[in-house]
């Protein structure tokens, strides 16, 4: 028995179908005189998914106090605080984060790292 994990991606949530096709080489014995005749098989299978939307992300700004803010002055440090919530019907585990930021923005040190509890 050969067994593979497969693991597949889509850019759309809803109900999607994948077909899985086997092609397999077969050696079979015929006859009284066990003649070998090479057999190529092949199997079809197809199985409907239903994708979902594996977690949620949303990021709230707040001043240095920790204190929500609605908008960024130059100069300003702010904070950006990001939230993962697993919403997924399986548990998820997150081995780690990354926060990229653009050219328009400087972080305000250099101590940056992900704060995913493992």
């Amino acid at each position: 028995m050969v067994k593979n994990i497969m693991f597949a991606k889509t850019s759309e949530l809803g109900k999607k179908t994948i077909l899985f096709k086997i092609i397999y080489n077969l050696a079979v014995l015929v006859g009284n005189k066990q003649i070998e005749v090479d057999c190529v098989c092949s199997k079809e299978e197809t199985i409907v998914i239903d994708t979902q939307k594996p977690f949620s992300v949303t990021a709230t700004i707040a001043d240095m106090q920790f204190q929500p803010i609605q908008e960024v002055i130059e100069n300003n440090p702010f904070l950006v605080m990001v939230y993962i919530n697993c919403i997924s019907p399986w548990p998820i585990h997150i081995l780690n984060s990354k926060f990229i930021l653009t050219k328009d923005y400087c972080l305000a040190d250099d101590c940056f790292m992900s704060q995913v509890k493992e």
